[in-house]
């Protein structure tokens, strides 16, 4: 087992990738990692993990091979195809998919941009809510902390959307998402807490009545709505249930 790291132990190996050409995204806890950082927390990782196609794959062994690297497992005829290789004494692990991730070329397709500061370098990193996605569908212990930073990035994506002046389903995208991810059917507690003075449009009201965790919660949007919207509201409200009954 490697000793954890930050991404900027992995540069080489980025860099190398990157020059090349190769189309990947990072995956797994370094980019768990990057995401941690806008939160202002730390989170390392003992490999790096990158998410490639079949062809992605390929280049990315050829790539090894030229650099002196040792490849240490190569793909399976059957199976999810991934390659693990020792990088002059780091772990480098090229998947071609993994739980709960979608198709490997959309990973790469929809990755975000990070940028290594003083290093010169922008790397694709995975989509957060596809991160999450994947943690929540492995779901290994050491995947429960990656898990809540995740979740908390993707709060802080829904709260910045409803700060907008954007159309409401545009705004609303986020915290659909996020619900869709989670599998669940009304938001946290504390994330409703912070999205109820946004309820400035009809669509955002509704959206909130349906989705916010408590009673009182939805009470407050009802009562700050116009008054000619308060009965489909109440009407709302009433079809959904909470502890200690409906509205």
């Amino acid at each position: 087992m490697h000793p954890p790291r930050p991404i900027e132990d992995f540069v080489d190996i980025l860099r190398a990738l990157v020059d090349d050409g190769v189309s990947f995204a990072v995956i797994g806890g370094c980019a768990v990692g990057a995401y941690a950082r806008t939160l202002g927390l730390t989170v390392l990782s003992g490999d790096l993990d990158i998410c490639v196609t079949e062809s992605g794959l390929q280049d990315v062994l050829s790539l090894a091979q030229r650099q002196g690297a040792t490849i240490v497992s190569r793909p399976q005829p059957r199976g999810v195809a991934v390659a693990f290789i020792d990088w002059h004494g780091r772990e480098l692990n090229a998947l071609t998919g993994s739980k709960g991730l979608p198709a490997a070329r959309v990973v790469v397709r929809d990755a975000r941009e990070l940028e290594l500061r003083g290093l010169d370098l922008v790397v694709p990193l995975a989509d957060a809510w596809d991160i999450l996605a994947n943690k929540l569908a492995v779901r290994r212990d050491k995947d429960l902390p990656h898990i809540e930073v995740l979740r908390r990035f993707a709060e802080e994506e829904v709260v910045a959307s409803m700060r907008t002046s954007r159309p409401a389903r545009a705004r609303l995208a986020p915290a659909n998402r996020l619900l869709d991810v989670l599998g669940a059917t009304s938001l946290s507690d504390s994330l409703g807490e912070r999205l109820i003075d946004f309820a400035d449009q009809p669509p955002i009201r509704r959206f909130l009545v349906g989705r916010l965790a408590t009673r009182p919660q939805v009470e407050r949007v009802i009562v700050a709505a116009p008054a000619d919207e308060r009965e489909q509201l109440v009407a709302l409200a009433g079809l959904r249930s909470f502890s200690g009954g409906s509205l």
